[in-house]
């Protein structure tokens, strides 16, 4: 599992690079656009086009890298209170939805992209092709399900670890309850 961990790491911190790259890239195209056009009345062609893709591909990035760091909302407010094989189940059957889901979305994609190949479209005004950028959005969602395949794998560690800290806790408190007495008594 610590080997699944590094390998992780070096996706994130890949796909955080492709990320920014893209992202500052999108600020300047659009701060560049404001400015041809507001101070030389001439904005740049294409612009949105490249906006457009430069978006899948950063937003894209960014999804798995959130996947990865666990970084999206999760409400355990009921699930905290349940026994370890509800809290198991519940967790789980989250895990088996969200990989059903992401696996779908991951297929539709491909398809999606293979037909842009297929077809060999491209951007209007400055003749890009799509299929590239399709196809990485289709690989990052892949990305997304190998994740969470393998966060549904260390979920019962950490549930366990949760269930470990519960009876520290417990016991801690029993200890120090006992402790208190003992003070009172003497």
């Amino acid at each position: 599992m610590v080997f699944m961990a590094k390998i992780l790491n070096v996706i994130r911190l890949f796909l955080l690079g492709i990320s920014a790259v893209f992202f500052v890239t999108c600020i300047v195209l659009v701060t560049a656009n404001v400015i041809g056009r507001a101070a030389f009345n001439s904005p740049i062609e294409g612009v949105y086009e490249m906006v457009g893709l430069c978006v899948v591909t950063f937003g894209s990035s960014a999804l798995v890298t959130c996947a990865i760091q666990e970084g999206h909302i999760k409400v355990d407010i009921v699930t905290e209170k349940l026994k370890k094989l509800p809290k198991l189940g519940l967790s789980y059957f989250a895990y088996l939805l969200d990989i059903l889901y992401y696996g779908v979305f991951s297929y539709c994609l491909y398809t999606y992209g293979y037909t842009k190949i297929l077809s060999k479209e491209a951007s209007e005004s400055l003749k890009i092709p799509i299929a590239p950028f399709r196809l990485w959005m289709a690989f990052c969602i892949t990305l997304i399900v190998l994740v969470k395949l393998y966060q549904a794998f260390k979920e019962k560690q950490k549930i366990e670890g949760l269930e470990t800290e519960k009876k520290l806790d417990r016991t801690e408190k029993m200890v120090k309850k006992m402790e208190a007495d003992a003070e009172v008594e003497r």
